[in-house]
């Protein structure tokens, strides 16, 4: 199966240089982070450790980057120990537990002809899945109560029976257990962000992904609140087209404000058709922002003035490269505090968008 490795994604962008004292410390504290806190074994539920989703984690998260960076392991497997006494004193070799692997693995530093960008974009991406994995697990046992309850019950579905669900049922107890998990996990995610931070590295972490950020307030006040509205999977679309607009935007490719457009389009036709307001015969996003200020009831869900605006913005950005040019003429581009601009502008406008919805 092939993972979305951070590394790979990020391969024609130069981000490390020097391995340094922050980025040693970096990699103490997060793989401590991971190992002791993310998928901290759980010996008192799972005696077994094959059975402890602490342990399976660690190993999903290990084998996916593995395999993409083509070995077996991350580092060394095994060890070589002596058993018995005497005359029955011999050597063996043993497997290291999967923690001390994965600390035996961040732990090893760099030697003079390492390439420091791979060296710390390889131990980015087994971060990456690490807390991708976890999210997962939570999620998986989140999807599975709501099952439960739903043959149960038959009456409610999806995060509305969850949500809801009084705290005297008998899966109350469940619930809250899967609720606390999250929020540890999140706190743990903010960690993350401020090991970014002190480290000096122009990243973030939000919706499972690494990603370049290198304005602290602008990922506080716009990012951040994005990232959270669009969680919902009403917003998946519009999630995973940001997310491709910002992966373009690294790698400085000229698509990156169209995929942003994308993702307003995206939230425009949603809001649309959840309101009832959808005709069928629409053939654009204008014509979906008509819908949406078409007043009801003396009440229009876009003042006149937005609908200009957006209008405008898809005109003179999404139009031009949403089309190819003519023989002769040059392919549209946007210097990179242009592009920024523009997915900055789209994300304003979709955080508004939504939270109206």
């Amino acid at each position: 199966m092939l993972t979305d490795a951070f590394f790979r994604r990020y391969e024609d962008v130069q981000l490390f240089s020097a391995f340094g004292e922050p980025y040693r410390r970096f990699c103490g504290q997060v793989v401590q982070l991971i190992t002791d806190e993310v998928h901290k074994r759980n010996e008192k539920s799972f005696k077994e450790r094959d059975k402890d989703p602490a342990i399976s984690g660690l190993t999903l998260a290990h084998d996916r980057i593995a395999r993409e960076l083509g070995v077996s392991a991350l580092s060394p497997a095994y060890y070589e120990h002596f058993v018995g006494l005497g005359e029955y004193r011999r050597k063996q070799w043993s497997r290291y537990l999967i923690e001390t692997l994965i600390r035996n693995y961040f732990g090893t530093a760099p030697t003079e002809n390492t390439d420091i960008d791979l060296y710390m974009k390889h131990r980015l991406s087994f971060v990456e899945q690490a807390f991708q994995i976890r999210s997962e697990q939570i999620l998986a046992r989140r999807v599975a109560l709501i099952t439960m309850l739903n043959n149960q019950s038959g009456k409610i579905t999806g995060e509305e029976l969850f949500n809801t669900m009084p705290l005297k049922h008998v899966w109350a107890s469940t619930r809250n257990g899967i609720v606390a998990d999250q929020q540890i996990l999140e706190s743990q995610v903010a960690e993350l962000n401020e090991r970014f931070r002190q480290a000096r590295m122009p990243l973030t972490f939000h919706s499972n992904l690494i990603q370049m950020s290198d304005d602290a307030l602008l990922e506080e006040e716009l990012e951040r609140p994005f990232w959270n509205i669009v969680a919902d999977p009403k917003w998946a679309n519009v999630d995973l087209q940001m997310k491709e607009a910002i992966d373009h935007r690294d790698r400085g490719e000229r698509n990156a404000v169209s995929s942003a457009m994308n993702a307003l389009e995206s939230t425009i036709k949603t809001i649309s058709d959840v309101g009832g307001w959808t005709k069928g015969t629409e053939k654009g996003a204008a014509h979906y922002i008509d819908n949406l200020v078409k007043e009801r009831n003396g009440v229009r869900f876009l003042a006149v003035w937005e609908k200009d605006v957006l209008v405008k913005l898809f005109g003179d950005i999404r139009n031009a490269f949403g089309h190819g040019p003519s023989s002769g003429q040059p392919l549209p581009t946007l210097l990179p505090e242009q592009t920024a601009w523009a997915i900055d502008t789209c994300m304003a406008w979709i955080k508004s968008l939504v939270r109206r919805a």
